[in-house]
């Protein structure tokens, strides 16, 4: 770690920065990696804490914003491979994996890799910003005005859904969300959850019928889409594949398979 020393040459004190500014980004990689293992791994239960949040705010000294922060990085590297092994290798530094992670998935996880690695962070925040745009203008049907190349990196824009709670409500819920530990993910889980207790408090009699989604996919483009209330909503090419394992697909004119 460089040490200031007051007096020093303009140039002299220019190395000094430059040379601070790659510790802390060593540093800051570090710390991501040893969160994310402490999450993972549930480390934080063997130092006293009931919960990540709580460790990292107590322990650490993180505010909410920060935690939440390195909450969601680690959520997001560990089902972005690539992207993690370039943090961990030191290529993609912390600040540009916290601007591209909420715009990708395994989809289109490559091309932002490739290119966060050849252009600067402000480029990248850049390109960011206009893909979110981009992708909110498509999923509420606005055509662009120009055309756009295919090679730009394109981003997959998440639904957020809100709930209400009061204060003991969520402090059960996040230490229920905390032990939720399933292979499929927690969302998945928290639907299976409200499947079952909507199949358990079925009036008596009534059959019960599985929960069904009608996806629509273009013949000439193969994009899909799912109506919503909040709208159409495109799907990406991986949650696209993985519904394909359990539908029934009609098509006008022919018979159901």
């Amino acid at each position: 770690m460089p040490v200031f020393c007051p007096g020093q040459s303009a140039n002299e004190v220019h190395l000094a920065l430059k040379s601070a500014l790659k510790s802390m980004a060593e540093a800051e990689k570090c710390a991501v990696i040893c969160f994310g293992e402490i999450m993972e791994r549930k480390l934080y239960r063997e130092l006293g804490y009931g919960s990540i949040n709580q460790y990292a705010e107590v322990a650490l000294g993180f505010s909410t914003r920060r935690t939440t922060d390195f909450v969601m990085l680690c959520k997001r590297l560990e089902k972005l491979p690539l992207v993690k092994k370039q943090v961990e290798s030191g290529k993609i530094g912390y600040t540009a994996a916290r601007v591209i992670a909420p715009v990708i998935d395994q989809t289109n996880e490559r091309v932002w890799v490739d290119f966060a690695l050849k252009n600067s962070r402000r480029e990248l925040e850049r390109e960011v910003k206009w893909a979110k745009k981009e992708a909110v203008d498509a999923a509420k049907g606005q055509q662009q005005l120009m055309p756009v190349p295919t090679s730009r990196p394109a981003a997959v824009v998440p639904v957020r859904v809100s709930l209400e709670m009061t204060p003991t409500q969520f402090a059960q819920y996040e230490a229920l969300w905390e032990q939720i530990d399933a292979p499929a993910g927690k969302v998945e889980a928290l639907l299976e959850l409200m499947q079952s207790f909507a199949a358990e408090t079925r009036p008596r009699g009534r059959t019960a019928t599985p929960v069904q989604i009608h996806i629509h996919q273009c013949e000439d483009c193969a994009k899909a889409s799912v109506q919503t209330g909040k709208g159409e909503l495109e799907i990406g090419e991986a949650e696209l594949a993985q519904a394909k394992c359990d539908c029934q697909v009609s098509c006008p004119g022919k018979r159901n398979t």
